[in-house]
């Protein structure tokens, strides 16, 4: 048996770890003894997708002006984060932070995309006019 707390090995039956000193939860009575016994306390939540964030944080440096150069990777990360999302098995989050980071990737290049196609109208129309 481990701690929840800290994970140091417990003799049965300790109700309190030798080293952080944690509340140890009783072992249940009708367990069948050989089958591993694992508190609700030590199965782990849902991580956020550190890949995710990055692609949000991407994502608003794209927008606030780092245009191209923070776009790009904030829709290549954010795609990446998505599949390991999904192959993870609900064993992580972050869904919605790698979405955001890949529409706002994609709205500043499009915003460099008509600025440098309005540019090109503009000098194509003064290279007729003379």
């Amino acid at each position: 048996m481990f701690c929840a707390n800290c994970g140091a090995a417990l003799s049965s039956g300790e109700m309190f770890c030798s080293r952080c000193g944690a509340r140890q939860a009783p072992w249940p009575q009708n367990f069948p003894p050989n089958m591993a016994y694992v508190p609700v306390a030590m199965i782990a939540a849902p991580v956020t997708d550190s890949s995710a964030i990055v692609s949000l944080v991407l994502g608003v440096l794209a927008i606030f002006g780092l245009h191209i150069l923070a776009g790009i990777p904030a829709i290549i990360v954010g795609n990446s984060a998505l599949k390991s999302i999904r192959a993870s098995n609900g064993r992580s989050t972050g869904e919605g932070l790698a979405r955001a980071g890949i529409i706002m990737g994609w709205v500043s290049v499009a915003i460099v995309g008509v600025v440098v196609l309005v540019l090109m109208v503009i000098g194509l129309g003064v290279m007729l006019n003379h």
